[in-house]
C-alpha cells in the first residue's frame, strides 16, 4: 500500500527514523512546505500516523508512519480502552455505594477517560 503525506503546515517536517525500522520505505529527507511524500507500506498493512511538534524545543515537526495490520490495535488504543473501562468501574461503584465524589476523584476519573497525551 502507498501512503502519501502532503505537507500543508507551512513548516519543515522531518521523518521519524522508526518509520523505516517499522517497515516503510521511501525518501527520508525532510519534507518541505507544500511538498508531497509517498511511503510504501508492506503488503496488507495500513498506515498509523503520528506527528510531534518540537518547536518549543527549537525543533521541527516530526512525522511517524508505522505499518499496522488492518485490525491491529495500537498500544495507545489498548491502554485507553483499559483506562476507560477502569473509569466506568469506578463510577459504577461510586453511584452504587453512594460515595461522596470529591474533586480529586472526579479529576482522576477524568484523566482515565482522556486519551494519553505525548509530551
Amino acid at each position: 500500500m502507498k501512503f502519501t503525506y502532503f505537507n500543508d503546515t507551512g513548516r519543515i517536517v522531518t521523518i521519524h527514523p522508526a518509520t523505516f525500522s517499522h517497515g516503510c520505505t521511501g525518501e527520508d529527507s525532510p519534507i518541505k512546505p507544500l511538498e508531497e511524500r509517498t511511503f510504501i507500506l508492506p503488503e496488507g498493512a495500513v498506515p498509523w500516523v503520528k506527528m510531534w511538534d518540537y518547536s518549543s524545543r527549537g525543533g521541527d515537526l516530526q512525522l511517524l508512519v508505522s505499518p499496522q495490520a488492518e485490525n491491529e490495535k495500537t498500544r495507545e488504543q489498548i491502554e485507553f480502552e483499559r483506562d476507560k473501562n477502569r473509569a466506568y468501574e469506578l463510577l459504577k461503584q461510586i453511584y452504587e455505594n453512594n460515595f461522596i465524589v470529591t474533586n480529586h476523584l472526579k479529576a482522576e476519573v477524568h484523566m482515565l477517560l482522556k486519551p494519553n497525551e505525548e509530551e
